[in-house]
């Protein structure tokens, strides 16, 4: 929707109507006290529904067979390509998006999916291509495991260290005292 906000117009009367129909949002405050803050809420409300159209317009093009990229290049939605992604994988520029993943592992590799509406955006997804889950062999994550190895025992050795500074101080022992001979 961000793409629409400056796009859309909002009119004095809209403000005063939204305004008259919610006053006990505003606890007392004038309209001219809330005029801007009027404007954001209803300018995002527009550029919201706006995009909606405008995903839903791609969307039955792409259906009858439009390439997506060039439909949101035409029509200045976002357009992302992500890579092979597990289902718990948050998504590249969207965050965790539960009903977005669960359309995109629904689909075969060529198949334009349904609409996906969440409370701002509205997504529009082919799948490319489906990669299978797979364990990978011990040489392509060697690098990684030992990394995570060495931060884990760092950890663990960081916590003993803490503990035992911890155990002194509670023995109402000086904290320099504490600290000497753990090193």
């Amino acid at each position: 929707p961000s793409a629409y906000v400056d796009k859309v117009v909002v009119e004095d009367a809209e403000v005063e109507e939204y305004f008259k129909n919610n006053t006990a949002e505003f606890e007392g405050k004038t309209i001219d006290d809330v005029r801007a803050e009027i404007q954001i809420a209803l300018r995002e409300t527009k550029a919201v529904a706006e995009a909606r159209r405008v995903a839903r317009a791609d969307h039955e093009k792409a259906v009858n067979g439009e390439a997506l990229a060039a439909l949101a290049g035409a029509s200045g939605a976002t357009r992302t390509e992500v890579g092979p992604l597990a289902r718990t994988d948050a998504l590249p520029g969207a965050g965790r998006v539960p009903a977005l993943t669960r359309e995109m592992f629904l689909l075969e590799a060529g198949q334009l999916g349904d609409l996906v509406e969440t409370e701002r955006d509205t997504y529009v997804v082919r799948v490319i291509e489906k990669v299978p889950s797979r364990l990978p062999e011990l040489a392509e994550v060697r690098d990684r495991v030992a990394a995570d190895a060495r931060r884990d025992e760092a950890t663990k050795k960081a916590r003993e260290r803490a503990t035992a500074v911890l155990a002194k101080l509670r023995e109402n022992a000086e904290i320099a005292a504490a600290a000497e001979g753990l090193e």
